[in-house]
C-alpha cells in the first residue's frame, strides 16, 4: 500500500520530488507519510522527509506544491481521519510548519500570484463497508477547498 503518489521537479529542474508513504505493513492501508528528494543529475537521494512522530495512520503525503519562498507544501491524508499541511524547507531535519488538524488532504496547488495556496480535503474518508443512507443509497464523499494565503515570517 506504500509507494509513490506524487512526482514533482523542483523550480530550477534540478531535483526531483516524490511523495508517497512508507509502508508499515501490507494490506490495509498503515503507513508513514514521506517525501524523498532525489539530485535529478545524479540520481542519488538527498533527503527524506518524514516526520520524526509519524504513525502507521499518518497515511501518504497526496501532493506537493513548491512556494516562491523555497519551501515546499505537502498534502498528507491518512485514516481514520487523519491528515496534515507540511510546509518543509529542502535541507533542513523539520518543518517550518505543521497543521494536523487537517483531515484527509489530497492536492495542494500555488496560485500564479505566489501569495495564496488551494488545499483539498475529502470530507469522509471511510470507503466500502458505509452504511446505506435512510433512502437506501449509497452516500458518496464531498471535498472541500481551503484557502490559504501566505505570509512572511
Amino acid at each position: 500500500m506504500g509507494g509513490v503518489r506524487c512526482l514533482s521537479f523542483d523550480p530550477a529542474g534540478q531535483t526531483l520530488v516524490c511523495a508517497g508513504a512508507q509502508p508499515i505493513t501490507s494490506g490495509f492501508v498503515t503507513a508513514k507519510p514521506a517525501v524523498i528528494l532525489f539530485d535529478w543529475a545524479s540520481g542519488k537521494e538527498k533527503q527524506l522527509l518524514q516526520l520524526p512522530n509519524a504513525a502507521a495512520e499518518d497515511g501518504f503525503a497526496f501532493d506537493v506544491a513548491h512556494l516562491p519562498s523555497g519551501l515546499l507544501a505537502v498534502a498528507c491524508g491518512g485514516s481514520p481521519g487523519r491528515g496534515a499541511l507540511w510546509l518543509w524547507k529542502s535541507g533542513e531535519k523539520t518543518p517550518a510548519y505543521v497543521n494536523k488538524e487537517l483531515p484527509h488532504c489530497r492536492s495542494i496547488s500555488l496560485h500564479t500570484d505566489g501569495l495564496r495556496i488551494a488545499l483539498t480535503q475529502v470530507a469522509r474518508a471511510d470507503g466500502n463497508g458505509r452504511k446505506l443512507d435512510a433512502k437506501g443509497d449509497y452516500p458518496g464523499n464531498t471535498s472541500s477547498v481551503r484557502i490559504y494565503e501566505l505570509r512572511p515570517v
